[in-house]
């Protein structure tokens, strides 16, 4: 089996949604939910939080975590998440820890599941280069939207895409990112190379942005426990 690390990007800070990593549900930090699932994937090694927050480190070391402190410069509103990726894994690199499959799990995703989350890992193979998860849209006017190709002939929403006439795409959720350590070494931007998708339930592909998706979140989740 090949050895997986899990890593979770968690600054301190949110443009939209205040201290969003630490805010509770169901009496636990959002970035609880992303440690404890990562820990319940038998091919995750370890599991790291990287942050650039002291309070967010002890939170994310009382629950099993291991930390990567980051620079400040990569902790901004307007940091690429991907820096960050290659600041993680330069990091282990030098500590001399050798990994297979790098998995993001953000903190934004907590109604994923154990399925979501081995469907991603799963995915990953010779024909593609990295994993992303996603939800599926109807397209109302198929030439008002923008979209990219996948290595699989389907389409999504991202950065810089291009006009493609479909009348059904997809739209990108924080459940999963899988890739490899070389290829975000030698890559510079996240979608450099061949993507696929692992399409996700609706109800578990919400994607915490604002304070409408938190308390979304937290009803489903704090009503499930009941």
């Amino acid at each position: 089996m090949k050895n997986t690390i899990a890593f979770i990007f968690a600054r301190s800070g949110s443009r939209r949604l205040k201290n969003k990593n630490l805010r509770l549900i169901a009496k636990k930090p959002l970035i609880f939910y992303s440690i404890n699932i990562a820990k319940k994937i038998k091919s995750v090694k370890d599991v790291y939080v990287s942050t650039d927050s002291k309070k967010i480190a002890k939170i994310s070391k009382k629950y099993g975590a291991k930390v990567i402190m980051r620079p400040k410069y990569l902790a901004s509103s307007k940091s690429e998440e991907f820096l960050s990726w290659k600041h993680s894994v330069n990091y282990l690199e030098k500590k001399g820890i050798k990994f297979d499959i790098f998995l993001s799990l953000p903190c934004t995703a907590p109604l994923r599941n154990k399925s979501d989350v081995y469907k991603c890992i799963k995915k990953l193979n010779k024909q593609n280069d990295i994993v992303i998860s996603s939800y599926n849209f109807a397209v109302r006017d198929p030439l008002s939207i923008k979209l990219i190709k996948t290595s699989e002939e389907e389409y999504f929403l991202a950065k810089n895409p291009k006009k493609i006439k479909v009348t059904s795409a997809y739209n990108l959720t924080t459940v999963a990112y899988v890739t490899t350590p070389s290829y975000i070494k030698n890559n510079k931007k996240l979608l450099d190379g061949k993507v696929s998708l692992v399409k996700i339930p609706m109800p578990r592909a919400i994607d915490i942005n604002d304070e409408t998706d938190f308390k979304l979140a937290k009803y489903i989740i704090e009503k499930n426990e009941c």
